[in-house]
């Protein structure tokens, strides 16, 4: 587990939210910065991913174990 999603569990813990979803896209910003250009082909398929994760979570369409906690891919 990543310290974001620690972060974001702990936070909406304290809520009183007992279960979370987290799904993310990696190098968002891969596409509109230049200096980012080499990391825009795992980027892209990051964010197939996450959308793919994004809507199986929204149709009910969920992995095993009964939840999805992340789809996607990390770049380096």
């Amino acid at each position: 587990m990543r310290l974001p999603d620690a972060l974001v569990r702990a936070y909406f813990g304290g809520l009183g939210v007992a279960e979370i979803q987290i799904v993310s896209a990696e190098v968002p910003l891969a596409g509109s910065v230049p200096h980012l250009a080499r990391f825009r082909p795992p980027a892209a398929s990051s964010l197939d991913a996450a959308r793919a994760g994004v809507t199986a979570l929204a149709s009910g369409q969920v992995g095993a174990g009964g939840r999805v906690d992340r789809i996607g891919c990390r770049t380096g």
